[in-house]
């Protein structure tokens, strides 16, 4: 495989990486060629892994806090134990007489 990967987006490697595992679990291609896919594979893996990391760091949750105002959360803070997303922040400093939808 001649790209190296610094240019392909994480769709075209996915992609890719799904061709390699389809050929693998055909069970038709000689040893020879199935190290070579295998390494591909293994290239490709690593390129999607860096991708998805620097979509997670990008992401970082945007956290409405209120209509309009914008807050950047840590993506692990959001997560609870067991995996869920964990509750909203609580709303402070609501007027007696507003009312939240959310």
């Amino acid at each position: 495989m001649a790209d190296t990967g610094e240019s392909m987006t994480f769709e075209v490697a996915f992609k890719r990486l799904e061709k390699i595992v389809a050929q693998l679990e055909s069970a038709t291609l000689p040893l020879d060629d199935v190290i070579t896919q295998y390494e591909a594979g293994m290239r490709l893996l690593a390129v999607c892994g860096e991708q998805l990391a620097v979509a997670e760091k990008k992401i970082e949750l945007l956290t409405q806090q209120r209509p309009g105002q914008w807050q950047h959360a840590e993506l692990d803070a959001k997560v609870a134990a067991d995996g869920a997303p964990a509750a909203p922040p609580e709303k402070k400093g609501r007027g007696a007489g507003e009312v939240s939808l959310f």
